[in-house]
């Protein structure tokens, strides 16, 4: 494993001492500067001096003494704390415990005595040393915390974290956009009463507890709705996790959530067709209800289906009938073959008891085994029953009035049937069916479930018995029919008697209610596997698979759109090769694309769109993928037959489109963090290049100047003192511009002195390289100025050497200075090269240069610099006549 190389050794520690005795200021700044080079002391000798130094200067650390005259060292740490967390330490030899509690209390970092023996300033720069990387190690800590904050707000799903109090202490970007609010605003607001309804308080804190107490299993996973700042409620999956500090307490939450309001709408609308239901249908466990719909609760009694849900699963069980119903629900779940269709007695809130027939299954219910029973009243049954013990002929009248089909059998042969009966099987009168064998009418499919209730009648079986079979009508066609038949008397003899009732819509229902289910699963099946794709080509895949295996389509396809072009992705059932299609032209897939909205065409012969293809294709539905409101790609399903497709397939694949939208847009981001962060690595190293260059360039003249010198000295021993001299000032020059490049860089800031500005052209001038066939004209009168001089000599340096390099042939150098009013004026003019038209607008920019080695800071260098000195710089200048660069500004600079 590669290990990463060390980082760079910090720049020197500026260290402030404050001490009202001049002699220790001295001994502490030589001693500890000896201690540790990369110390650099400054002293003042009052509190008042520091805080004025401090209003211009930076420094890494403050070392003050206690006992001073006006301000004492403890109130002069607590007004810098008031605007400054720099490293603060009270060095003195007169504290006590009091004065070092009183120090800590204002916020000071260190508290040290002073000893007599000089060796105790090696533990004062170490102490010193340690509060700066300290601090120092603080920020870097901020600077990784802002990075990482940066990560998190590009995630696609909510990130919070609480506090143990439940306030909050991080919010991503997503988080923000979901609840309409600011990280700003939110951070530090009590997520209780910020962010939740007022009715789901109370369970949602109640859940924080059990976090808080360390129990996060049952809570790990938990759903609760949260409201934004303009009142849209959303439905939020979180997934919790527990934060601890270093001594594994905890101390906070951290959740990530998905937004599953649309899956839950999608829920909410398969509820609804349990709740139009004309059957009583309930879902529980073996302890309780989970689930009722309207007619549940009516049928019970109850104002509301709420009223249900939590009831023991049998308190409205008939007494006689709770054991038999309760021991049959525990059978069923424990995988047991049971009934699964009877009759019992229900009792209601009032008392009323009512007979129902009940068929149970198992089904699964948020995520746990259930049972889902589906109840009728058969309180109408009942009575009619009863009514044909006692009269025949009453009975008779009753069954040709009622609403159910109505059949007596002796010996497996109809021997009534009422017109309810005959009209429901397509016949037009009762003797087309009177004397045939019941068996003729049963669909061959159900032949060995009616031979295995007339076996069980044969034995002599009275009870109830409740099944499910299919019948065949007078035309051929099949039907499904719901018995209930019993053993009777009719005429003497021993019978059968059935009634049916025709539940074909209702087993249609049954099946489209499973196979949607089955379709939803695999779709949030789809959701899970697309969070792991990485490519549009596995999104692709996924998405097709889907379409194919799971939803059922024959022919399948995947579009996406860029730049106006669908181009086909992939296919599943049909042909592979789709050129790409613009999508203004005609097409069902490029309507889809062009208007972002689903088409669903059930005979595309009269859609006027439609392009033939390769299939032979009668119906097509085509819905797009739309991000930010506009189609990124277009789902497509072709079928051979008309009507193919209803408002369930289209729901369904609108619900996909929203996955892939979803997916889709998360592999673009990821792309752009990952180009981003490119971007930001080459500029990185660009920079430093250039800055590099830079450096370079500025003390390439001193050092040029000093090589110039030593040679001379070295030839000529007679000009040794004044080569020694010129290299001296040399050396200087280049300290100077090392320390304006280490704290001010191309800062304006300005250190402005009275400088005779005829000397610092001459020293420019005199440190140059100049070569024989240039001619130099110097007119420059002395004259002082006030002016930053180490920035102001960079200025003439970098104008002269732009000057010598422009004239590669003989040429002429001119330098003026003169007084104009309350200003001075700096002409610098040579014959060279020139500077054509097109290139004078960008001479001025940063790291824009017309030189093959330039690296164009010169320039941009000296326009910041005399405009920093309130002045302007001009240039004048044509291609093949030379140049004049022009500087005004103010002779004396007011200080702000």
């Amino acid at each position: 494993m590669v290990q990463p190389e060390p980082s760079p050794r910090p720049s020197k520690i500026r260290v402030l001492h404050v001490d009202d005795e001049a002699t220790h200021l001295d001994y502490a700044k030589a001693f500890l500067e000896m201690a540790d080079e990369d110390l650099a002391i400054e002293s003042v000798a009052s509190p008042e001096d520091a805080l004025e130094r401090l209003e211009s200067v930076t420094y890494d650390c403050i070392v003050s003494d206690f006992q001073m005259p006006g301000l004492d060292g403890i109130e002069l740490a607590r007004r810098i704390r008031e605007t400054s967390d720099i490293p603060f330490i009270i060095y003195t030899g007169r504290g006590s415990e009091e004065v070092a509690e009183a120090a800590f209390t204002v916020g000071i970092d260190d508290y040290i005595r002073k000893e007599v023996n000089p060796s105790h300033y090696q533990v004062l720069a170490r102490r010193i040393r340690f509060a700066v990387d300290k601090k120092r190690a603080e920020n870097k800590v901020i600077q990784e915390r802002d990075r990482a904050q940066r990560y998190l707000d590009v995630a696609a799903v909510i990130m919070v974290v609480l506090d143990t109090e439940g306030r909050v202490s991080l919010l991503n970007q997503k988080g923000c956009e979901i609840l309409g609010v600011s990280q700003e605003e939110a951070l530090g607001e009590n997520w209780f009463d910020s962010f939740l309804l007022s009715s789901n308080v109370e369970e949602v804190k109640e859940v924080f507890r059990e976090l808080m107490a360390g129990n996060i299993e049952p809570v790990r996973f938990y759903e609760n709705p949260v409201v934004s700042s303009s009142g849209e409620e959303r439905i939020i999956a979180w997934n919790n996790s527990l934060l601890h500090d270093d001594g594994g307490n905890i101390i906070g939450i951290l959740s990530s959530g998905s937004d599953i309001t649309e899956q839950r709408r999608t829920e909410e609308k398969f509820r609804a067709l349990l709740e139009e239901s004309r059957d009583a249908i309930f879902v529980l466990d073996h302890e309780s209800y989970l689930y009722g719909n309207s007619k549940a609760a009516e049928l019970l009694g109850l104002s509301d289906p709420s009223e249900l849900i939590g009831r023991d699963a049998f308190e409205f069980v008939a007494p006689e009938d709770r054991e038999k119903v309760r021991e049959r629900v525990f059978r069923r779940q424990r995988g047991e073959a049971v009934p699964y269709r009877y009759v019992f007695n229900l009792v209601n809130m009032e008392g009323t008891r009512i007979p129902v027939e009940t068929n149970v299954s198992l089904i699964e219910y948020d995520g746990k085994p259930a049972s889902l029973a589906i109840s009728r009243d058969i309180t109408e049954q009942k009575q009619l029953e009863e009514e044909l013990r006692k009269s025949e002929e009453s009975y008779r009248t009753l069954l040709e009035e009622g609403m159910d089909a109505v059949a007596i059998t002796m010996e497996q042969e109809f021997a009534y049937v009422n017109k309810t009966f005959v009209k429901m099987l397509g016949y037009t009168d009762p003797s087309e069916l009177i004397g045939r064998r019941s068996s003729e009418l049963v669909d061959p499919r159900d032949h060995e479930r009616q031979k295995e209730i007339t076996e069980r009648r044969k034995r002599g079986e009275k009870q109830r018995f409740i099944y499910e079979l299919r019948i065949l009508k007078k035309d051929g066609s099949s039907i499904w029919l719901e018995v209930s038949s019993i053993g009777t008397e009719f005429e003497g003899k021993r019978a059968s008697i059935s009634n049916s009732r025709d539940i074909t819509e209702r087993k249609r229902m049954e099946d489209e209610a499973k196979q949607y289910q089955k379709r939803l699963e695999a779709l949030h099946s789809h959701a899970s596997s697309l969070a792991l794709a990485s490519t549009i080509a596995e999104v692709s895949e996924i998405t097709l698979s889907t379409m194919a295996v799971a939803l059922g389509f024959e022919y399948n396809s995947f579009h996406t759109l860029e730049n106006g072009v669908l181009t086909t992705r992939g296919t599943l059932g049909g042909p592979s090769l789709v050129p790409p299609t613009p999508i203004d032209g005609r097409g069902i897939t490029t309507m889809a694309a062009r208007e972002a909205r689903t088409v669903l065409i059930n005979d595309i012969r009269e859609e006027p769109a439609f392009v033939k293809g390769y299939l032979e294709s009668l119906s097509e539905l085509a819905v797009p993928a739309i991000s930010e409101g506009k189609a990124v790609a277009v789902l497509n399903v072709e079928s051979e037959k008309l009507g193919a497709y209803d408002t369930n397939d289209q729901r369904l694949m609108e619900i996909l489109a929203d996955h892939v939208a979803s997916a889709m847009g998360r592999i673009q981001s990821q792309r752009r963090l990952e180009e981003l962060h490119e971007q930001h690595n080459r500029e990185l190293v660009d920079g430093v290049q250039r800055i590099a260059s830079m450096v370079r360039h500025d003390l390439r003249g001193p050092l040029q100047t000093i090589m110039n010198a030593a040679y001379v000295a070295e030839t000529k021993p007679h000009r040794t003192g004044e080569m020694m001299e010129i290299i001296k000032r040399s050396v200087k020059h280049q300290a100077d511009i090392m320390a304006d490049w280490k704290s001010q860089g191309l800062a304006e800031t300005l250190n402005t002195t009275e400088t005779d500005l005829g000397q610092l052209i001459s020293d420019a001038l005199a440190a140059s390289l100049i070569p024989s066939h240039i001619t130099v004209d110097a007119n420059v009168d002395p004259m002082n100025v006030s002016l930053d001089k180490v920035k102001m000599r960079r200025v003439m340096d970098n104008l002269i050497r732009n000057a010598i390099e422009a004239m590669e042939d003989d040429g002429r150098l001119t330098i003026s200075a003169r007084e104009a009013k309350d200003e001075i004026v700096i002409e610098v003019t040579d014959t060279g090269i020139g500077i054509p038209d097109s290139e004078k607008g960008n001479l001025f920019k940063p790291f824009y240069t017309t030189k093959p080695t330039g690296i164009g800071l010169g320039l941009t260098y000296c326009r910041r610099t005399v405009e920093a000195h309130k002045g302007t710089i001009e240039l004048e200048s044509k291609a093949g006549e030379g140049a004049k660069i022009t500087i005004s500004m103010p002779k004396t600079l007011e200080a702000e």
